[in-house]
């Protein structure tokens, strides 16, 4: 790998840490109803890797209630929209070929969606998707509060 190269990949990482300052109701990024929200949070349960750091990031920084659950099962579990107003999930992104050599690279952005207006709040897309995981669930129980 070049020194332009690893320079430029190192740059791209830094620009897409997330950060809780850019994860707001003011933003976007947060429902602007969810401040106050008593209800339990449901959480689209993904592949296993992605749902271990989703359980950790959410038993350490957020407080509220929520549920993890498998998408072809949430309405049944979760038919009640008052309890169960928001549906948080991942977006994912990848990209495996580029100019003929071989190269991955994924990243993802986190979504919610109020179940009352659907309407949709999206995170910025970030490679990593751990840290990202921490600072959506510190943000959201901030707006919570």
């Amino acid at each position: 790998m070049s020194l332009t190269a690893l320079f430029v990949f190192i740059c791209i990482g830094i620009a897409s840490t997330p950060s809780k300052k850019n994860m707001t109701a003011e933003g976007g990024q947060v429902p602007p109803d969810f401040k106050g929200y008593t209800g339990t949070l449901v959480i689209v349960s993904s592949v296993n890797s992605w749902d271990k750091y989703a359980k950790k990031a959410f038993e350490e920084n957020y407080q509220g209630k929520y549920i993890f659950v498998r998408l072809n099962e949430i309405n049944a579990k979760c038919a009640d929209k008052e309890e169960y107003r928001y549906i948080m999930g991942n977006n994912l992104t990848t990209t495996s070929e580029v100019g003929g050599n071989f190269s991955y690279t994924s990243s993802e952005s986190l979504c919610m969606v109020d179940r009352q207006t659907n309407k949709s709040y999206c995170t910025g897309s970030s490679a990593f998707y751990a840290k990202q995981l921490k600072v959506y669930a510190e943000a959201l129980e901030e707006a919570r509060k």
